[in-house]
């Protein structure tokens, strides 16, 4: 559901048309996803489940990553515990893209990742104004899937995972694609200008 308002608000502040209404707009979504949470759980006969409760997933992953906290900094102290070095333990992963590249490449792993998707978010607001052509909308589209994923990757996923590297590499050749539509539209602007 976090994903799903993230993604929604990520759309109507980055594509003109609907931000031109962004008020009316911003209501006809919030009353869809409360409308969508309210159905789906009263369909499932529950009431959602909070921290603190008996939830579970909640539980295990906290312990997920206390024990990736505990192993990290009582095995490999500094370094991390190598490529895929939370996965030989009883849990298939640390269900967190950040603990993930955290417990396997300590704090040079995350600050390396940390600064390629702040490098690669001023890339993207340098061209997500430019909304004019199929590459340029493209990039919207992209931009906003890499966002569910990285907000839902705060509680699963890995940094193995295929979904990650496809919506990386999506990303990285539309932005390449944007920026040459946007040379050569220069240089035919200059070119008539002459």
């Amino acid at each position: 559901l976090g994903c799903l308002i993230i993604l929604g608000m990520f759309f109507l502040v980055a594509i003109n048309a609907l931000r031109a209404k962004f008020s009316r707009n911003l209501l006809i979504f919030l009353s869809i996803v409360v409308g969508l949470f309210v159905a789906q759980n009263i369909a499932n006969g529950r009431i959602p489940r909070v921290l603190g409760s008996e939830d579970v997933s909640i539980k295990s992953r906290l312990h997920i990553w206390g024990k990736g906290f505990h192993d990290l900094f009582v095995n490999a102290p500094g370094w991390g515990l190598g490529i895929g070095g939370f996965h030989y333990y009883p849990y298939p992963h640390a269900h967190s893209i950040y603990f993930s590249t955290f417990f396997d490449f300590s704090i040079i792993g995350i600050l390396s990742t940390a600064g390629l998707i702040i490098a690669l978010i001023i890339r993207l607001l340098k061209l997500i104004p430019y909304q004019k052509t199929y590459a340029q909308l493209m990039l919207v589209a992209a931009t906003g899937s890499l966002l569910v994923i990285l907000v839902h990757g705060l509680v699963d996923f890995s940094y193995g995972y295929s979904t990650l590297w496809f919506a990386l590499g999506l990303i990285t050749v539309t932005i390449l694609l944007v920026e040459e539509e946007r040379k050569s539209s220069d240089a035919v602007i200059q070119t008539t200008n002459s």
